[in-house]
């Protein structure tokens, strides 16, 4: 009997780990979500490089997220603004 793969390198796999990654989910949270323990996830970000694409890309969105929300107070917060 051979090992089954849970994860496949599919769009809708992939736009999921996007997705996790951009609502800063950590890997344990993503796994759980995938439903796969967090060390076949990390397996399956190591042997699938759009797979980890898609993980750094959904952390660059949420940075920048983070970012602009952080300009914004920072703007709101000026003296003599708002």
């Amino acid at each position: 009997m051979g090992v089954t793969n849970k994860l496949r390198p599919n769009d809708e796999t992939l736009q999921l780990i996007t997705a996790l990654a951009a609502i800063m989910a950590t890997k344990a949270e993503a796994a759980a979500a995938l439903g796969v323990h967090e060390g076949t996830l990390r397996s399956f970000l190591k042997r699938h490089e759009e797979a980890r694409l898609a993980w750094a890309s959904g952390h660059v969105k949420a940075t920048v997220h983070v970012y602009r929300c952080q300009r914004r107070l920072a703007l709101k917060a000026r003296p003599g603004r708002g």
